[in-house]
């Protein structure tokens, strides 16, 4: 009987299987995170990419400039031209979207829909281009009023005319940075980060090009070339609202001109405005002293 069950159940010779894990089945939360660190990652990439490109094309921008036109006169004529519409590009510019518009513009978006998002953008654009272009022709008219205040040393120098004639050229250049702002927010709101980083690109390349084309057009001397640099800067900053806005088409923003100063959402901008431009301009003030402090130091 023992040999019988012997014979019937003969052994195998294989060792018995280890019992297998359960598979470990990730959640859609988990891989959302994941998802979204690396979608994070990648923004980082791209914005410092850009940034460090930017910068190295400043650095080639100003090592150019200085190679034609040094130090002296022309250039400081130049700056403090310059300074003008700077301060309102960094004050109105994308710090400040950043700030008031970007947050109400995607607040409305997920809560109120597209239509109420894409409003507030129309409005706060043209606002924008209503308001800067008041102030740009109040510039161009007061500009040697205004330059005696922020640079009184170019009075008893001789550089008044030059510099307010270089104002009354760039003072476009506000009205630009400030739409361009508006329409960097709108892509940022949609996670398109590579072209709102390449605006300072798009600067400094046609700033650089524009000292051996636009310079030359106006003459051979420096007083003269410096008039084509300001014109460059003005193209830079109109190249950037077209880049932009191809960008920002894309998205499905769709220009229309209208404004309503009545509408909840731009209300809501201007309310955030207010303190925000007050943090930003108190840098800002300060370098406009520090420049009215310089011009009284001589060429």
């Amino acid at each position: 009987m023992g040999d019988e069950e012997t014979r019937q159940t003969p052994p195998t010779g294989k060792a018995a299987e280890p019992t297998k894990a359960p598979p470990v089945v990730e959640s859609e939360s988990d891989a959302g995170s994941r998802e979204e660190r690396g979608r994070l990652i990648r923004s980082a990439g791209t914005v410092g990419g850009m940034t460090l490109v930017s910068r190295l094309l400043g650095l080639a921008r100003e090592m150019l400039y200085a190679a034609v036109f040094g130090a002296g006169a022309v250039n400081d004529a130049f700056r403090i031209a310059y300074a003008i519409p700077y301060f309102f590009r960094r004050v109105l510019g994308e710090n400040a979207m950043a700030s008031y518009f970007l947050p109400t513009f995607v607040d409305l978006k997920e809560n109120r829909g597209d239509t109420a998002a894409w409003d507030l953008a129309n409005n706060t654009f043209n606002a924008l281009l209503l308001v800067t272009t008041l102030l740009a022709g109040i510039f161009a008219i007061f500009a040697p009023q205004i330059l005696r205040v922020i640079a009184p040393g170019f009075v008893e120098a001789g550089n008044l005319e030059l510099a307010a004639d270089l104002t009354r050229i760039m003072v476009p250049f506000m009205v630009t940075m400030s739409l361009a702002a508006v329409l960097m927010s709108l892509l940022n709101a949609h996670r398109r980060f590579a072209l709102p980083s390449s605006g300072p690109i798009v600067l400094n390349i046609v700033f650089i090009l524009g000292l051996y084309t636009l310079a030359p057009l106006f003459g051979d001397d420096r007083p003269e070339m410096i008039y084509g640099m300001a014109l460059a800067v003005v193209v830079g900053g109109l190249m950037q609202v077209l880049t932009l806005g191809i960008g920002a088409r894309r998205v499905g923003w769709r220009w229309k001109p209208r404004l309503n100063f009545k509408a909840p959402g731009l209300r809501r901008v201007m309310r955030l405005m207010v303190p925000a431009l007050v943090g930003l301009a108190v840098t800002r003030i300060n370098l406009l002293i520090d420049n009215a402090l310089a011009s009284l130091l001589g060429e």
